[in-house]
């Protein structure tokens, strides 16, 4: 929302807005398998591969969180289109004091649930969503690998109350 009111001014702020969440880790496993599929679709992508979910997460700047902006700014294109996809959650949905920017924040893993309030009213059905969970996320890291996410999240996992493995 901070973002986008440096597009539209105070406009942003009349309309009603969400975000969807999804679990830290629950997210970087899908990440790692977007990646792998669309290499396998498209094999000419300039989209950046990783050999596992380890590998994944050693690209990630350990400083990810507190130096977002200079990472972005300094990231050639291939870099950035990673970088965005594994920016902390809570820059989209909290300003730099902790003040959320949305109305409502859906969790992914829910969310034929939790947006459901939102389109009722609005004579929207939200039937059609559908929610593939990843199934033993631990099998995809090791300890060191989870304490490395909870690390990195650790505003995500607080602010969005995912549990840690």
């Amino acid at each position: 929302k901070a973002e986008l009111r440096g597009f539209t001014g105070s406009e942003f702020d009349e309309y009603e807005s969400f975000a969807v969440v999804r679990d830290p880790y629950s997210r970087l496993v899908s990440q790692f398998l977007w990646r792998q599929t669309v290499s396998t679709h498209y094999p000419n992508s300039s989209i950046r591969v990783f050999e596992s979910v380890g590998a994944l997460l050693e690209a990630i700047p350990r400083d990810i969180d507190a130096h977002w902006d200079e990472h972005i700014k300094s990231a050639n294109q291939n870099d950035a289109n990673f970088l965005i996809h594994v920016r902390p959650q809570h820059h989209y949905v909290f300003d730099d004091k902790a003040i959320c920017l949305v109305d409502h924040i859906l969790r992914f893993e829910q969310l034929q649930t939790d947006i459901a309030p939102l389109l009722e009213p609005r004579g929207l059905s939200a039937k059609t969503f559908r929610n593939n969970p990843i199934r033993c996320l631990e099998a995809y890291f090791s300890q060191q690998q989870l304490d490395l996410v909870a690390d990195l999240y650790g505003p995500d996992f607080l602010h969005f109350s995912y549990p840690h493995l």
